[in-house]
């Protein structure tokens, strides 16, 4: 019979791994055929047109309806100085999350390296995004630190709580991770808490990462898992994970 198919990427891990004397079970090697070259045929993968098949009934067509464009954010207040006149002006990394009619929306903010503020900004739609309202800058923690960039949006979806996240830099506990809080009412998006959560010291944290875990025992308290990158000394990595 024949084996069934793996990836072609996951096979040239297995045979690298056995050609350096890493051992493996005698009934894998066989059963995805490792001990054959890349070139024969035991490794065939499904058929794209067997995987693009419909697998009940008649496969119709999607009308996909979008609707009008909406700009996010204003770049009219946008500042200069000569500070920047070599650095280019503008939003980039873009974030966003829904519930229902709320959306929240986050990017780096270049501005920031002009006014000294946060280099990250956010705004808010009651309206499935029809409309948007510019904040500017994301508040500075009590910790004194800036908003630094990289933003990561999540929603509770039991509660209706909206977190942002991004990295901070300065203050009295120095550069790190922040994470706000808030929620909609009233027609507008109100901040409950801000705060910084990780303090990168001497080492370096970048490419953060965060979803939402609602909690139906305790809504007020849902589980919140952050992963970043921690450059240990600014030159070790590894991945670490905070709840």
């Amino acid at each position: 019979p024949q084996p069934p198919s793996i990836s072609s990427a996951l096979a040239r891990m297995l045979r690298e791994q056995l050609e350096a004397g890493v051992p493996l079970p005698p009934g894998r090697v066989r059963r995805w055929g490792l001990d054959l070259s890349d070139g024969e045929p035991a490794m065939q993968a499904t058929p794209a047109d067997a995987l693009a098949a419909p697998r009940f009934g008649v496969q119709s067509a999607a009308t996909v309806t979008l609707g009008t464009d909406a700009q996010v954010n204003n770049k009219a207040g946008d500042a200069t100085c000569s500070a920047c006149s070599s650095r280019p002006r503008g939003q980039a990394e873009t974030t966003i999350d829904a519930m229902g009619e709320n959306l929240l929306a986050g990017w780096n903010d270049t501005k920031g390296f002009c006014t000294g503020g946060a280099v990250q900004a956010f705004a808010w739609s009651t309206n499935r995004g029809a409309s948007w309202t510019d904040v500017g800058d994301m508040p500075p923690p009590p910790t004194g630190a800036r908003y630094r960039g990289d933003p990561v949006h999540a929603v509770d979806r039991l509660t209706g709580d909206f977190y942002a996240l991004g990295l901070c830099e300065g203050g009295s506990s120095g550069s790190g991770l922040a994470l706000l809080r808030g929620h909609f009412a009233g027609g507008t998006f109100v901040i409950d808490d801000n705060r910084q959560i990780a303090v990168g010291g001497a080492n370096f944290i970048d490419k953060e990462w965060m979803d939402i875990d609602p909690n139906p025992a305790d809504p007020a308290h849902p589980w919140i898992y952050i992963t970043y990158s921690n450059f240990v000394g600014g030159s070790i990595s590894q991945i670490e994970l905070i709840v």
